[in-house]
């Protein structure tokens, strides 16, 4: 799939990727330029895909796949945590604590989403707020 200029195109799954750089896997390539076009309904492959650009610190692009995945099924709770937590790492600690209540209004047992969250506010100097939170997810720990 590369092109030869660093950039590659590729349909996997439905999902056509068009992006620039370093190689993601499966042929496909991603890097530094701006460059990311998502079109499919793949949502688990695009998920998949939002996670692998986390990984390299693509947060931006990671974002719009995440978005991509949400439009596709907005009540996903998965979809709003991975949100949550890119947000958080491009310090947008308001859309990050919003994707993480909307995780916990679709499923109130996420317990992922509830840590999160008593991380993002005890980070911002919330106590009474990241305890809530903390003994929410302690309360949803499975007993084994």
């Amino acid at each position: 799939m590369n092109l030869g200029n660093g950039a590659a195109h590729g349909d996997v799954d439905g999902v056509r990727l068009h992006a620039e750089g370093a190689e993601v896997g499966g042929g496909l390539q991603h890097g530094d330029g701006d460059a990311l076009e998502l079109a499919g309904d793949r949502a688990d492959w695009l998920s998949n895909f939002g996670n692998v650009l986390v990984e390299q610190g693509k947060f931006v692009e990671a974002i719009k796949c995440f978005e991509k995945v949400r439009a596709l099924g907005p009540e996903d709770v998965m979809t709003w945590v991975n949100l949550g937590s890119v947000y958080e790492r491009t310090s947008n600690d308001e859309a990050a604590e919003q994707a993480y209540l909307k995780a916990v209004s679709i499923d109130p047992s996420c317990q992922s989403a509830y840590r999160l969250l008593s991380t993002l506010y005890g980070r911002q100097g919330r106590a009474a707020e990241s305890v809530h939170a903390y003994c929410q997810s302690y309360v949803l720990s499975p007993l084994e």
